[in-house]
């Protein structure tokens, strides 16, 4: 762990392609319910799998700096290793966003199927009354398990919620959501969900009443999957170059400025094009000593699986993208 720093980072990468694969399943049909469930698998055993990577991680972060100090390691190297640890950390927060924003709205979605007036108001930040001392989150979450419960959605089977501790007392109890300790929003077993047969919700709520007018909350879902791919992005970009012979440090940075969203990614020509136009933006930055040599393929294939097209294509007409999915 005290060598290259790309080991680390790496590995770091690791924890994004694993909630990456959860985004991907949102390309879901109109069946709400049955997506929700396929989408809900997916993404708990995707969050399953982050935090055991990430608990992992952190261990190998203690033992390499504990290792480093112990050694009389010069402070650089151990200013390093330190600063790739808050890179992790910050991908972690950043996963644990992008999870609860996929579940919230799947939340959105199923509630409004029974309660129109729902609005995502009542469900963002929900997961600050575990992991934070917010008296306001608190008082929102134990609003909206209220809610859920009286509005009859989930039929309750008798199983509980698997994974709570014997013993332990869940203050928002409620058939359809749970936040664990890490401040993880979960959603239940779907299977007594009432309202199966609505299909109209997810239109609604995601992609809006016509072409030319995307949904808000749409809008807002397409917006955070851009702005955690370029966060990534430059976490991964973003840092000093290794001193040079000259004795010139590039301070490396991303420039999402540069790059421009492809109209549609339907066809293998369509998709090569774009890779073949990041993999030569990058080359560029490369060239003008904007990123690291060393993180441009790693950069490439997260920037280009993490783009979402303006556009898709429906019985011949063009379609704006959040439209193809609800």
């Amino acid at each position: 762990m005290g060598g290259g720093k790309e080991t680390p980072r790496q590995k770091m990468i690791g924890l994004m392609y694993l909630v990456l694969m959860a985004m991907l399943a949102m390309n879901v049909s109109k069946e709400i319910i049955n997506a929700f469930v396929t989408l809900n698998n997916k993404l708990e055993s995707s969050i399953e799998q982050t935090e055991n990577a990430n608990n992992t991680l952190l261990s190998e972060f203690g033992q390499a700096l504990q290792s480093l100090k112990a050694q009389g390691a010069p402070p650089s190297e151990v200013k390093r290793v330190e600063m790739h640890k808050n890179t992790n950390d910050s991908i972690v927060e950043f996963t644990r966003k992008i999870c609860n924003d996929i579940v919230k709205r799947n939340i959105l979605l199923l509630v409004s199927a029974v309660d129109p007036s729902t609005t995502f108001e009542e469900i963002e930040g929900i997961d600050m009354a575990v992991i934070g001392d917010d008296a306001a989150a608190k008082d929102k979450a134990k609003k909206l398990a209220e809610k859920v419960t009286s509005l009859g959605l989930i039929m309750d089977d008798g199983h509980g919620h698997e994974g709570h501790a014997e013993g332990h007392e869940d203050p928002y109890e409620n058939p359809l959501f749970h936040i664990d300790d890490a401040g993880y929003i979960h959603i239940k077993d779907l299977g007594g969900r009432s309202k199966k047969d609505d299909y109209d919700t997810p239109t609604r709520i995601l992609a809006g009443p016509d072409f030319e007018h995307i949904a808000p909350e749409g809008q807002h879902f397409m917006d955070n999957i851009k702005d955690y791919r370029n966060r990534l992005c430059g976490l991964i970009a973003d840092h000093p170059s290794d001193t040079m012979e000259n004795g010139t440090v590039y301070q490396y940075k991303f420039d999402t400025a540069l790059f421009s969203n492809p109209e549609f990614l339907i066809s293998e020509s369509d998709r090569q094009t774009f890779k073949n136009e990041v993999d030569s933006t990058l080359a560029q930055m490369v060239a003008d000593n904007k990123i690291d040599p060393e993180d441009k393929d790693v950069i490439g294939e997260i920037y280009v699986r993490m783009t979402i097209p303006e556009k898709v294509m429906n019985h011949g007409l063009p379609y704006p993208w959040i439209f193809g999915q609800f």
